[in-house]
C-alpha cells in the first residue's frame, strides 16, 4: 500500500482567522488548522465547544491532554480538600511532560464477572495507541508523531498534533488514527506510515467490511448560503477507499437543510464557528427500521454537540431523516444496542456528574441508566465513549478523569483502569482517555507471528 499525500494539512484562510472579536480570538487561532484542538474546555454555554481555549503551546517538550487526577475510591476516604481545588482547574487544557504514575493501571477486576477480551485505547499523552490485556499488561503500543507524518508542518504546535483522537485497530495489527481536526493516518503494526490524508478529519471514524472509511471531517468557510458572512466549520461525512483516497463527502449542514429539521439548525443562524460539533459515526445494521425505516442499514447514526442532537444520516440521499434534540446537552458516542436502544454518553455538562443512558430512541422512555457515587464519582464535562458487551455489561471510558471502567445492568463496577500517564508538579494532571474499546482475543492473533 503507498502513501498517499505528505502534504501539510491545509490551514484555514486569513480572513478566517482575523475577523473574529477578542472573546473569540483563541477559537479562531484554533480553528486556522480547522479546529485541531480536541476536547478542550469551552463557555460552559450550550454543549460543549471542543476547541475554545487551546490554542498553540509555545513551551516546548512533549505535551498532550491532561485535567485534573481525581481522588481514586480508596484515597477519598481522607482527602483534605485538594480534591476540589484540583476541580477548580479543570479548565486546563494541556501542560508540558508526562510520566507514568505507579496509581495508574487497572485497580479492579473480576475475572468472572467482567468480559474477557483485550483493550484498546487512545491516550492524551501522546500520539499513542496501546493494545493491553485484562490486567493491565500492554502487549502492543504504536506511536508516529505529527512531525514524522506531515514534516514541517506550521501546525504542529496545536493540540489536535500532540496526541490521537481515535483509532481503529485492523486485523492485521495495523490502525487507523485521527490527528483532531487536522488528518488521518494509516500505520502497520509497527507503526510505519503506509498513507496519510490532511483532510480535517476529527472524532469519529469507522471501517466497513470491505475497507470502505466513513470519517467525519471539516472545512473552514464564511461563504456557505445559510451563513453569509459569517465563518463557520462545516461538517463532513467523508468517505474514503482503503488506500485513503476519497470517494465521497456529504455536508451534514447540507443534510439538515434539505431535510424535515431544519429548524435545529436555522435557530444556529447567529453563532460562529464549531456550529455542530459532530463527534459520532455509527453505522446503522437496519435491525431497528420495522419500527422506523429511518434506522435503515447503512443509514448513519451521529450526534451533533453544539446542537443537542442525535439524528440519522441517510447516505445514500444526504438528508437527516430522523433526529431527537437530548437534553441537557454534550451527548457523545450514540449507538443502537440490543437491537432497538439507544446508547449513549451523557455528559450533562457543568452539572458535575455525568450519565449512561439507554433510551428508547423513538418514545424516550429509559430502560436503564448508571450514575456514580460518592464513593465512586462519575463526570466527564468533555469526550467520553460507551460500548455494550457481550455479558450485557457496559464499558464506559470517563475521559476526563483518564478512567475506564465495565460497569454491570445491576450497577456494580467489575473492571476499572485509571491512565498511568500523568503530568504536573505533583503529577496531579492526569492524561485524557479519548476512548477505549474491548475487542476479542481472536483479533490480535497477528500478535503471535
Amino acid at each position: 500500500m503507498a502513501r498517499r499525500s505528505d502534504r501539510a494539512p491545509a490551514r484555514a484562510p486569513a480572513w478566517f482567522r482575523a475577523t473574529w472579536t477578542a472573546r473569540t480570538l483563541a477559537l479562531a487561532v484554533a480553528l486556522a488548522a480547522v479546529c485541531a484542538v480536541a476536547c478542550a474546555p469551552g463557555d460552559g454555554g450550550e454543549g460543549e465547544r471542543e476547541g475554545g481555549d487551546g490554542e498553540r503551546e509555545a513551551e516546548a517538550g512533549p505535551r498532550g491532554r491532561f485535567k485534573p487526577a481525581r481522588p481514586q475510591a480508596a484515597e477519598l476516604a481522607v482527602d483534605d480538600g485538594t480534591h476540589e481545588a484540583l476541580e477548580r482547574l479543570r479548565s486546563i487544557g494541556y501542560v508540558g511532560g508526562s510520566v507514568a504514575d505507579s496509581r495508574g493501571g487497572v485497580t479492579r477486576y473480576d475475572p468472572a464477572l467482567a468480559q474477557d477480551g483485550l483493550n484498546f485505547y487512545t491516550s492524551g499523552h501522546g500520539p499513542e495507541a496501546v493494545l493491553m490485556d485484562m490486567d493491565g499488561t500492554v502487549l502492543h503500543r504504536w506511536r508516529r508523531a505529527f512531525d514524522e507524518v506531515w514534516p514541517g508542518s506550521p501546525d504542529r504546535d496545536l493540540l489536535g498534533a500532540t496526541w490521537w483522537r481515535r483509532a481503529h485497530l485492523y486485523d492485521d495489527g495495523g490502525i487507523l488514527a485521527i490527528f483532531e481536526g487536522l488528518g488521518i493516518v494509516r500505520l502497520d503494526r509497527d507503526s510505519r506510515v503506509l498513507w496519510a490524508e490532511s483532510n480535517g478529519a476529527h472524532h469519529d471514524l469507522d471501517v466497513a467490511a470491505d475497507g470502505t472509511i466513513r470519517v467525519l471531517t471539516r472545512v473552514a468557510r464564511r461563504d456557505h448560503p445559510a451563513f453569509p458572512g459569517t465563518p463557520i466549520l462545516e461538517d463532513f461525512l467523508t468517505f474514503l477507499d482503503p488506500d485513503g483516497a476519497e470517494t465521497r463527502r456529504v455536508s451534514l449542514v447540507d443534510a439538515f437543510l434539505r431535510s424535515g429539521f431544519r429548524s435545529f439548525v436555522d435557530g444556529r443562524r447567529h453563532r460562529e464557528g464549531d456550529i455542530f460539533h459532530t463527534n459520532t459515526v455509527h453505522v446503522l445494521d437496519g435491525r431497528l427500521a420495522a419500527r422506523s425505516s429511518a434506522f435503515g442499514r447503512g443509514n448513519v447514526l451521529t450526534s451533533m454537540n453544539g446542537l443537542g442532537v442525535v439524528a440519522v444520516l441517510d447516505v445514500e440521499t444526504g438528508t437527516i431523516v430522523w433526529a431527537r434534540r437530548q437534553p441537557p446537552l454534550g451527548q457523545h458516542d450514540p449507538q443502537i444496542v440490543d437491537g432497538d436502544r439507544l446508547l449513549y454518553f451523557d455528559n450533562r455538562e457543568g452539572s458535575g456528574a455525568s450519565v449512561v443512558r439507554e433510551i428508547d430512541p423513538l418514545t424516550g422512555t429509559e430502560h436503564w441508566s448508571y450514575r456514580g457515587t460518592v464513593e465512586r464519582p462519575f463526570y466527564s464535562r468533555y469526550c467520553g465513549a460507551v460500548q455494550r458487551l457481550p455479558n450485557g455489561g457496559t464499558l464506559v471510558t470517563e475521559s476526563d478523569s483518564g478512567r475506564a471502567f465495565e460497569v454491570l445492568p445491576s450497577g456494580a463496577i467489575v473492571w476499572e483502569f485509571y491512565n498511568p500517564h500523568r503530568a504536573g508538579a505533583a503529577d496531579e494532571l492526569i492524561a485524557t482517555i479519548s476512548d477505549m474499546q474491548r475487542i476479542e482475543r481472536r483479533r490480535a492473533g497477528w500478535l503471535e507471528r
